[in-house]
């Protein structure tokens, strides 16, 4: 993510909370945010907006980058599954296995991302990370 866009998430997130971020805060979170295309980063702030009553601390939006960013991957997946891509469900399972333990094979990652660049108009895609770390 570029600093642009995070400065926008951080406006946003400001909006919501009463809160101005000074110079040295945003330096600190950018460090650990940028890692994140801003969609992932937008859709974990407005998902914290929604169930927080208080500013999120940097781990709690951390934590929501990576719960959407595994959304997409299962998503992915499941697109996969309902197009025959896996001939036994026992295949589905051993992809779902790996997903969730975070080692996904280099041919099934080569996979998923052709599926996403397929389908990438998909609705259920539509709003998700961009393709440069949704794999990563």
């Amino acid at each position: 993510m570029n600093e642009q866009d995070f400065i926008k998430g951080m406006k946003f997130l400001g909006l919501a909370y009463g809160k101005e971020f000074t110079q040295d805060e945003c330096k600190v979170y950018y460090e650990f945010i940028k890692i994140y295309t801003y969609n992932t980063f937008k859709n974990a702030i407005k998902s914290l907006i929604k169930k927080t009553k208080y500013l999120p601390k940097i781990n709690e939006i951390i934590e929501e980058c990576d719960k959407h960013k595994e959304q997409t991957k299962s998503k992915i997946l499941e697109i996969m599954r309902a197009d025959g891509y896996f001939k036994e469900p026992i295949e589905y399972e051993k992809a779902c296995n790996w997903l969730e333990s975070g080692s996904i094979p280099n041919w099934l990652k080569k996979d998923m991302e052709l599926y996403y660049n397929k389908n990438s108009n998909n609705k259920i895609l539509a709003k998700e990370e961009s393709k440069e770390l949704l794999l990563n």
